[in-house]
């Protein structure tokens, strides 16, 4: 293998000096530098300039020259530039691929028209002149083939868990770690310490909780109270803290803190098969080839047991019973016995219906959020936009 080979076969395979070497070789005739680092899918690139920036250029030669390159690492890129004749702040964040079509040679130009537009050219960031602000555009994302098949490797691979008994016992500690998370993060959230563990007597997991401490309270008040000060220069942060600590207060005050507390189990594993396929079909923190296969499947495990799980309390009347006597005969109540006994008064199959009806959202949910991430990601940067 030639030397120029062996560089590029370690900048496929994610080496940071490998990368930049090569991307130092294209940028050479710009008197530009790079300094890069990989943090999961995402490639950071810290670009130098000696001359005065043709910035368009550069970003359409270094996305060119990552895409050739093919890495199964690298799906986004995030270019943060300076420059030694004047003072620039300038930052872009793009899927990579998104320049690379763009003209047809890699001609050295600073008059914008000379750029041959692809047949559907996206925007390019405005020269940092004109504004720091970078232009992103807001079409929607489409799943990339890696996508497609981790979703569909996960999906079968989900069946095969759900259906085979040994391996479904062994998938099951997912569940029960999910669960019993979801218990003792919202217990913590509402001031009661709690400590998720495993059931040894009955199996499955439990969470011992404590009684509301004072002190946990004033702390999380305290975190509130500096990311009031952090935020104090951005009025629409400020806004949405503010409806947050209104919402949050309330659920303290009221037995809601206690109903989310004790649904946040199920809860939790409904959002965990959201997070799960998400980061399947976007590739986000996966670091080898097989990462977005093994989210799916954990996705779509959680998901079949869900619905399993719902439509045996709402249509298997010993299914239903044998819940319904608790833990350790009658020792512990099961969270959906508590919740509709307690809280809601109504039949347990109302209930087991609702968290039926999360799990099936959760996955279109996954897939809306990433269609659409530069909407919902775009609207946050709007949050910080206008600066008192």
């Amino acid at each position: 293998m030639s030397q120029s080979g062996g560089l590029r076969q370690q900048a496929k395979q994610g080496n940071p000096d490998a990368i930049e070497t090569l991307l130092n070789q294209v940028l050479l005739h710009k008197q530009m530098t790079t300094h890069v680092s990989l943090e999961d899918s995402w490639l950071h690139i810290a670009l130098h300039c000696a001359l005065d920036p043709d910035l368009q250029t550069a970003l359409i030669l270094i996305d060119r020259e990552l895409s050739r390159l093919n890495s199964p690492l690298i799906h986004r890129i995030r270019i943060e530039a300076d420059s030694n004749q004047q003072a620039l702040e300038w930052s872009q964040e793009f899927d990579l691929g998104t320049y690379a079509q763009v003209g047809n040679t890699p001609a050295i130009v600073r008059d914008h028209s000379s750029i041959s537009p692809a047949p559907h050219p996206p925007d390019l960031p405005h020269p940092p002149h004109s504004s720091p602000a970078q232009t992103t555009s807001l079409s929607p994302l489409k799943i990339s083939n890696q996508g497609l098949n981790a979703v569909v490797v996960g999906f079968l691979l989900a069946i095969v868990l759900i259906n085979v008994g040994f391996l479904r016992v062994i998938f099951y500690g997912f569940n029960v770690l999910v669960h019993e998370l979801g218990h003792a993060i919202t217990h913590w959230l509402f001031g009661r310490p709690a400590i998720p563990s495993v059931n040894i007597l009955f199996g499955g997991g439990v969470t011992l909780t404590f009684g509301q401490s004072a002190l946990v309270l004033a702390l999380i008040y305290a975190g509130i109270s500096y990311l009031f000060y952090r935020s104090r220069h951005y009025p629409r942060v400020l806004g949405v803290l503010t409806g947050f600590t209104l919402l949050y207060t309330l659920c303290l005050l009221t037995s809601l803190n206690m109903i989310l507390s004790i649904f946040m189990g199920k809860g939790m594993e409904a959002i965990a098969i959201g997070v799960c396929l998400y980061l399947a079909i976007s590739g986000y923190y996966c670091r080898f080839a097989g990462d977005r296969a093994i989210y799916a499947m954990l996705g779509f495990y959680t998901f079949f047991s869900g619905l399993q799980f719902s439509w045996q309390l709402i249509r298997d009347a010993d299914y239903r019973t044998n819940y319904e006597e608790g833990i350790g005969g009658g020792a512990i109540d099961n969270d959906f016995v508590i919740l509709a006994t307690q809280y809601f008064h109504v039949d347990l199959a109302v209930i087991a219906t609702f968290f039926l009806f999360c799990c099936l959202l959760a996955p279109a949910i996954a897939l809306l959020l990433y269609r659409y991430e530069r909407w919902w990601v775009n609207g946050i940067q709007q949050l910080f936009a206008v600066k008192q």
